[in-house]
């Protein structure tokens, strides 16, 4: 049975990640599907320090929209 890898990047600090935080515990339980989340930096300037980020997982997603050719992030 093949297996799927779903990444979510996510910030505590996100006003709208918890919808997709809720969307990936669901889906995690699957056995078909591998669930990793990452925590980005990029939100602390709203005033909520992100306490579980990691600047590598930024630019992990940053890698992402660069190979995609949009840089969207």
């Amino acid at each position: 049975k093949k297996q799927v890898l779903v990444e979510l990047f996510t910030s505590q600090g996100c006003s709208s990640c918890p919808p997709a935080d809720a969307v990936l515990s669901e889906i995690r339980t699957r056995s078909d599907v591998l669930a990793l989340s990452y925590n980005v930096d990029y939100w602390d300037y709203l005033g909520w320090r992100d306490t579980l980020a990691k600047p590598d997982f930024k630019t992990r997603q940053k890698a992402y929209a660069r190979a995609r050719g949009d840089g969207q992030i």
